[in-house]
């Protein structure tokens, strides 16, 4: 009993140390370098491909730059990289990260690369006939909050897959959409100011380990 009591004095006097020693470290950002001219970075020459890490530098978004948009459907993140230069390398970063909501297990997101399509602002939205069989339109979210679409909606070259904004914000940061990538309205503005028709888009379980193009960052489309 005393020794019992003793070990509850202790955690009260030393909470912070005990839980500080009890959690695991944050992941730190990891540099992935295109090619860099320092010989012990081991990447001499330009890469054909680059692996992202769980965590990249970030930095600020460059509009002179292509942007490289990655779907994050483990962690629920939506992230914009485009490719920082210097004299001596070219390292991938990371210029925006937005919390998203996809797809539920009956009706999953896909995974694989695409390219930007079409984007419009306040659209109609047309259901699929899954969820209403006349397929009536419903107006953009301006004029009725009913549009699932929200503000925004980024097409993609992949079937009817696109990223758009939201009427259920609550929505944000789980796996319940009918398979397209939704996100707070005023993030997906964020994006949608970065892409245009032809941006690389990577729909991916999760980011670390995912090898992207360097070519992906080479011209705007």
């Amino acid at each position: 009993m005393r020794l019992s009591l003793l070990w509850v004095l202790l955690f009260a006097l030393f909470p912070a140390q005990v839980r500080a020693q009890d959690q695991p470290a944050a992941p730190q950002p990891a540099p992935v370098y295109i090619w860099h001219a320092d010989p012990s970075v081991g990447v001499a020459t330009r890469l054909e491909n680059v692996t992202l890490p769980a965590v990249l530098p970030t930095a600020a978004y460059d509009p002179a730059l292509p942007v490289v948009v990655i779907v994050d459907k483990s962690n629920h993140m939506t992230r914009a990289l485009q490719v920082r230069k210097t004299d001596k390398s070219e390292e991938v970063v990371e210029v925006l990260a937005i919390p998203n909501a996809n797809g539920k297990p009956s009706t999953p997101t896909p995974s694989g690369r695409t390219t930007v399509r079409d984007k419009r602002l306040d659209p109609v939205w047309h259901p699929p006939a899954s969820i209403d069989p006349r397929r009536r339109p419903v107006p953009p979210y301006s004029k009725t909050h009913k549009n699932p679409l929200g503000v925004a909606w980024i097409g993609t070259n992949m079937d009817s897959i696109g990223l758009h904004g939201t009427n259920n914000p609550s929505s944000i940061g789980k796996s319940v959409s009918h398979g397209c990538v939704r996100h707070q309205n005023d993030d997906i503005l964020k994006l949608y100011a970065l892409v245009e028709p032809g941006t690389p888009i990577y729909l991916v379980k999760k980011m670390e380990g995912t090898k992207i193009r360097v070519s992906d960052f080479d011209a705007k489309p």
